[in-house]
């Protein structure tokens, strides 16, 4: 309830945009903290779950430092990365022959 005497506050409409110019830029800060929680979590998932498989018999993959260099007995011939000659016998394991058996 006003009295009589007592004026009534009018709004400089300078304050007005001022203060729907803040309310602007906090909402805006806010989205961008909120888009950045959420790559951070959504990279922090990908890296968890990027945990290293088991491998399977059917991943004879080379890698990098591991190249075929010839055959033995009907076997593959490698060069791993320490320049050791092996093949991948019946059960998975690398046997060792003699180097001078690799080609490369």
């Amino acid at each position: 309830m006003q009295l009589k005497n007592q004026k009534r506050h009018i709004a400089n409409p300078m304050d007005v945009v001022y203060v729907q110019m803040y309310v602007i830029r906090h909402k805006r800060n806010k989205m961008k903290k909120l888009t950045l929680i959420l790559v951070l979590l959504f990279n922090l998932s990908i890296l968890i779950s990027c945990e290293p498989s088991e491998k399977n018999e059917d991943d004879d993959v080379e890698t990098l430092t591991e190249w075929e260099c010839g055959s033995h007995n009907g076997n593959t011939l490698y060069t791993g990365p320490q320049d050791g000659c092996y093949y991948n016998n019946s059960n998975g394991n690398k046997t060792y022959v003699d180097r001078s058996e690799c080609s490369c």
